[in-house]
């Protein structure tokens, strides 16, 4: 098994992690970021940043995780359109954004606070709210709903 996992690199591995969830189709609750940073940790290990998008229904339910964006080791570009495009086909109560640091520094950059900002505000417009941005660094996250930057 070992070799097996050598043959791939950390980026193609979280790809297929991603895909295994997506296969998982028990209920799953999200209702607080340490579940959310529990189920999403392995991101402490990418090379590069990765965006999660987690939509939620009226229990907090997973009903979709879509990766929007695959980015650098310094960012990654994340669309609102594509946000709430994700959202709205799939009846999303509310989301959650999530990203990691491939530094291991979970404080939000400047960036990540205005993004957040953005999202909020659209997301208030047409009635899904963005209850969380978690970012995911070394062995730890930032919540933005716990920090009360959102």
């Amino acid at each position: 098994m070992e070799n097996m996992l050598e043959m791939f690199d950390i980026d193609e591995l979280i790809e297929l992690k991603m895909l295994a969830q997506k296969n998982n189709t028990r209920k799953i609750e999200l209702d607080s970021s340490n579940k959310i940073y529990q189920r999403y940790r392995f991101l402490q290990y990418a090379e590069v940043e990765y965006a999660i998008l987690v939509c939620l229904d009226t229990q907090n339910n997973l009903i979709c995780e879509k990766l929007i964006s695959k980015g650098t080791v310094r960012g990654a570009l994340v669309s609102s359109r594509e946000v709430f495009r994700t959202a709205l086909m799939n009846n999303s109560v509310g989301i959650v954004l999530l990203h990691n640091h491939p530094s291991g520094n979970v404080e939000p950059s400047d960036d990540d606070i205005k993004l957040t900002k953005n999202i909020k505000k659209a997301g208030k417009m047409i009635g899904i709210p963005l209850l969380d941005h978690i970012i995911i660094g070394a062995d730890n996250y930032t919540s933005f709903g716990e920090e009360k930057i959102l």
